[in-house]
């Protein structure tokens, strides 16, 4: 899944923007001291700061699902994340695109039903309930346990 196309040209997406975004922050104090907090040039400031967000070619859910697979380090890709209604398409269109054809849902959150007809509604299909070994890092020491997740497989 790293390997896709997709998820590197999500990678040099978010470091240049990144970098863009930076050094627009640079210049946020300067040009405060130099023009005060009620300057049209601060007003300017901010709305190129808000250009900048709206940049975004992926969108929340893609995000979601490029984070949740750059952090994972299992064999499998382990969802321990919520979606917003907004993100499930998007969520699983990356997910695909990515590669992926199954995926475990671990989170525990109040909004786990809400997750499974959000992955539901948008192409996947419970497969079911199951205990997977988990290994965590527990302040250095590597520790294994059994955890709870409902298995999705991407259609």
């Amino acid at each position: 899944m790293k390997n896709s196309e997709l998820f590197q040209k999500m990678m040099d997406w978010g470091r240049d923007h990144e970098s863009r975004y930076e050094q627009h922050e640079a210049i946020k104090q300067e040009t405060i001291d130099t023009y005060g907090w009620d300057s049209p040039e601060v007003s300017a400031w901010y709305a190129k700061a808000e250009e900048l967000k709206k940049e975004d070619p992926f969108g929340p859910g893609a995000w979601k699902a490029w984070r949740a697979v750059r952090w994972n380090e299992g064999d499998e890709l382990e969802i321990d994340d919520s979606c917003w209604p907004k993100e499930y398409e998007g969520f699983v269109k990356t997910l695909r695109e990515f590669g992926c054809k199954t995926f475990l849902v671990t989170n525990q959150s109040s909004g786990l039903m809400r997750d499974i007809f959000g992955y539901i509604d948008n192409g996947c299909r419970l497969v079911g309930p199951e205990l997977i070994a988990k290994v965590e890092n527990r302040y250095g020491m590597m520790k294994t346990e059994n955890h709870e997740a409902l298995r999705f497989e991407i259609n």
